[in-house]
């Protein structure tokens, strides 16, 4: 080849480069993967009182959810395993767990479940876990949403979107409800195009949800998308393979169907409200190079975790990337808000120190920097596993805890809203509340709210 066309070769190879970087870049844009502050919203100044008589707190029946929430009466046990299959008993020291092995009905997740979950899908250690002030709220974004008590201006936002709610003749269920906050602070407390976004949502789960297990148990068993482990904060962490997902070419609806599967399978699983809300999200780019990046793939993924999951992303590691990962990052830095700048990394190699610092060794795999062995079969169910010598004592501990354990409620007080009327009060009892909640909320409502602190709390609800 002459220099010419050398010269050609290697300039055609750059331009294609460039393009590349160029759709990763508007990948990552298009899926707006960065949220905003109270500081980048509309403003708090409201120039009309709101009377007690504006804000509607009654919620639709949800048709996701199986167990109808709001009905539940104080102090009652999670219901009787669903199901035909067999029953096993564990003996761990004086306590009997029941293995599930059936399908079972948790949180407000929209996914229907039979395989048996992993022993240790939700520990003591998460259920126990004390989240600290930058867990909760960081830089003014709002982390953890359920079980808190929330702020003065996040009360008075979310009752300006139920009477906007009612104005227009708008009715969510539950499901959708508990999460409004959630969908304030992404519309950066933009009360209309909060609306917006809960019809959308709304929409979505009802034309997409539930999803039963056996519609995606052969995609499950792919590894491309899989839940493995938690970090020191017991968040779990998501692991997507971008090399797998080759798999799925021209199936962009496969895979979203796949990743929402695993996303709803938190809530209805993984979650511990008021504590753990949050998931971190490793993407492999083993084997791919710059130029033969599933970049549609990567964009589905970017997308639905952002625009149906909102305010749920707490670290992106995107591992093994390609040569010309310094070109990506610095361009993708560039256009992250400094609030958000901390939530995405770029890794050229397959771990990092970070990832490290913030997930235990026996949490991951070996290719990522942990001790657990590489996966190469048996992704589901899920591979979970103790965080201390206490957990391994209680395996299944998912199996009697009460539901609303994982699905908590929104303390939602509006201004001048009768105390007596709150339609969360009849729940309160059955609430896995931190120290920190438990006492501030016995100052609003005048009487004694337990925390829960120890194996006992949780055991004997």
């Amino acid at each position: 080849m002459t220099d010419q066309g050398l010269d050609g070769a290697v300039e055609e190879c750059l331009s294609r480069e460039e393009e590349r970087i160029s759709e990763i870049i508007d990948a990552f844009k298009d899926a707006s993967i960065l949220e905003k502050s109270h500081s980048e919203s509309e403003s708090i100044s409201f120039t009309s009182a709101l009377e007690e008589s504006d804000i509607d707190l009654v919620e639709e029946l949800d048709p996701v959810s199986s167990r109808k929430l709001l009905d539940r009466k104080i102090n009652s046990m999670p219901q009787p395993l669903e199901g035909s299959g067999q029953t096993e008993i564990t003996k761990c020291s004086s306590t009997v767990i029941p293995t599930n092995s059936a399908k079972i009905n948790q949180g407000n997740g929209g996914v229907e479940v039979y395989s048996a979950l992993n022993p240790f899908s939700i520990t003591l250690s998460c259920l126990l876990h004390e989240p600290s002030e930058s867990d909760i709220v960081e830089d003014e974004i709002r982390y953890i949403y359920l079980n808190q008590i929330l702020s003065d201006d996040e009360q008075l936002y979310l009752a300006k979107l139920r009477k906007c709610a009612k104005n227009h003749g708008k009715k969510f269920p539950h499901s959708v409800w508990i999460q409004a906050l959630r969908f304030l602070a992404s519309a950066r407390f933009h009360i209309q195009t909060a609306l917006e976004i809960m019809a959308s949502n709304h929409e979505f789960r009802l034309k997409e949800l539930p999803i039963n297990e056996k519609n995606v148990i052969d995609d499950l068993r792919l590894g491309a998308i899989y839940w493995h482990g938690r970090d020191v904060k017991c968040r779990p962490i998501l692991i997507v393979k971008l090399a797998k997902l080759d798999l799925f070419v021209g199936e962009v609806e496969r895979i979203q169907k796949l990743l929402c599967f695993c996303l709803e399978f938190f809530l209805k699983y993984l979650q511990i409200a008021g504590r753990v809300e949050n998931w971190n999200v490793i993407i492999d780019l083993v084997g791919k190079g710059i130029t033969d990046l599933p970049i549609q793939a990567l964009k589905s993924v970017l997308s639905l975790v952002n625009t149906r999951y909102r305010m749920r992303l707490y670290r992106m590691f995107i591992v093994n990337c390609p040569k010309f990962i310094n070109v990506v990052s610095n361009a993708l830095v560039a256009a992250i808000p400094g609030s958000s700048i901390r939530k995405v990394r770029f890794v050229d190699e397959s771990y990092s120190d970070e990832i490290i610092n913030m997930v235990s060794p026996e949490q991951l795999e070996e290719s990522y920097g942990g001790t657990c062995p590489n996966l190469t079969d048996n992704f589901y169910p899920f591979r979970f596993y103790p965080m201390n010598e206490l957990d391994k004592t209680l395996p299944n501990i998912h199996a009697v805890i009460p539901p609303e354990y994982i699905s908590g409620i929104s303390i939602e007080i509006p201004p001048r809203f009768d105390l007596a009327r709150l339609p969360w009060l009849n729940q309160i009892q059955n609430m896995n509340f931190t120290k920190k909640t438990a006492d501030e909320l016995s100052q609003i409502l005048n009487t004694d709210i337990k925390p829960k602190l120890s194996k006992e709390d949780i055991l004997n609800p």
